[in-house]
């Protein structure tokens, strides 16, 4: 964090900037701290912690790795005014960066920020001071299931527990704000596209297309094949079956049919032909 005017009366962004940054290096200092403390610090608080075994070179030549970096890697930001060990390697290493930003905005300089003994004294000992209470309070916990120290705080110990306890709500929050609306809005969507409307709608479709070929089979094959393709040839097959009946092979039956027909053909000869001419014998001559 930095602050040109950190000793105005005034509170400027600076200030905010480095209240924030501030608060950030307590919180991260304090949980540090009880980390230390709860792992080094006092008895162990389970059989499975007191009878705990070094990992062995897998695990301690990554962290020797990882603490070396931890311990010199922020030197190169330090300021170059910075007493002793001031080399503002990490500003000039982004320089050139800066004058590009100084050549899209005219006007702007981009200039390392000086260093302010106040702001690395106060932040520096707020962090030394919360690791140690961090520490202190947490080494001396010997049993997993008491509560925590926090929790034996008078009055405020409890609610400041359960906020840390429940990170700040924030799960249930966005829980709140964006899982539970959207599957709200998903089960919606199901629900209209399966129950409501899409899916009845090709159900209803499916099943009126169902019934007009059931009704296009029906027809086809008690219409078209029963009553035509086949009623017919079978109408005339029951005709020819009633015409061979007249083959008897007797010559007395033929001279029967002959003589019927010979007088259906004259009564059919005097009912339209003789009427015929008799109305026309009955007609008045002018």
């Amino acid at each position: 964090a930095y602050m040109n005017g950190f000793g105005a009366h005034a509170v400027t962004l600076d200030m905010w900037v480095y209240f924030a940054g501030a608060i950030g290096a307590i919180f991260t200092a304090f949980y540090m701290g009880r980390q230390v403390g709860l792992v080094f610090g006092g008895k162990p608080r389970t059989g499975l912690a007191e009878h705990a075994v070094e990992p062995g070179k897998r695990m301690t030549w990554p962290l020797i790795v990882l603490a070396f970096f931890s311990l010199v890697l922020g030197f190169i930001n330090i300021p170059e005014d910075f007493p002793l060990f001031g080399n503002g390697w990490l500003h000039g290493l982004a320089g050139e960066v800066h004058l590009l930003a100084e050549e899209a905005a005219p006007g702007i300089a981009f200039e390392a920020v000086p260093f302010n003994a106040t702001v690395a004294i106060s932040s520096t000992l707020l962090g030394l001071l919360f690791f140690a209470l961090g520490w202190r309070i947490y080494a001396g916990v010997t049993d997993s299931k008491a509560k925590d120290p926090i929790q034996r705080i008078p009055v405020i110990g409890e609610p400041i527990f359960t906020i840390l306890y429940n990170k700040y709500y924030f799960d249930e929050i966005y829980r709140g704000l964006f899982i539970y609306p959207t599957m709200w809005l998903a089960t919606f969507c199901a629900k209209f596209d399966y129950d409501w409307v899409i899916n009845p709608i090709v159900n209803l479709v499916g099943r009126a297309t169902y019934a007009l070929s059931e009704f296009s089979a029906l027809f086809d094959s008690e219409g078209i094949d029963g009553a035509i393709v086949n009623g017919i040839p079978a109408g005339l097959k029951w005709l020819g079956g009633q015409f061979r009946l007249l083959q008897t092979g007797r010559a007395q039956s033929y001279l029967l049919i002959l003589v019927i027909g010979v007088l259906v053909l004259l009564g059919l000869y005097l009912v339209f032909y003789v009427g015929q001419a008799a109305s026309i014998a009955a007609l008045p001559i002018n």
